[in-house]
């Protein structure tokens, strides 16, 4: 039974079938009210250009990505039932797309060959040295160097 809802739905990380961003899944959910808007945030931080690609009917959809990003495969992989592992993996992915975005930020392109743990430790690196500036502010009161990341 269809509910009116006042509130819009999206759907996000867009329309994965499977392991794809597919344009026509999305705009035949658009187009049928399912949904009012579609989340491409982290197929836009791997292909920056796919909107443009997709409104001008050349592509059909986002490549897969995130099946590669994990830390490793077997123990160290994410489909590890161990809870540590699990959160290794997910904290990793997510480091990943921060140095991407951060990358974007300075006008570079995306690095798809950064290692998943390279990300996660590079970024906790970063996010301690931004902590301590932030401390010595709140402490001293003077201006801390900014954080180089």
């Amino acid at each position: 039974m269809p509910v009116d809802l006042s509130t819009p739905l999206r759907l996000p990380c867009g329309v994965e079938l499977p392991n794809r961003l597919l344009k026509s899944a999305m705009t035949d959910a658009l187009w049928r009210r399912s949904l009012d808007v579609v989340g491409m945030a982290r197929p836009l931080v791997v292909e920056p250009d796919l909107s443009g690609r997709l409104l001008k009917g050349l592509s059909v959809g986002a490549a897969p990505h995130e099946d590669c990003l994990h830390v490793g495969r077997g123990r160290w992989g994410p489909n590890r039932s161990i809870f540590f592992f699990k959160v290794l993996n997910t904290l990793g992915t997510m480091a990943w797309y921060y140095r991407q975005i951060i990358r974007l930020s300075k006008k570079r392109a995306p690095d798809l060959d950064l290692r998943v743990l390279s990300a996660l430790l590079r970024h906790q690196a970063t996010e301690f040295r931004v902590a301590r500036a932030r401390r010595m502010v709140l402490e001293t009161g003077r201006q801390a160097p900014a954080p180089v990341f």
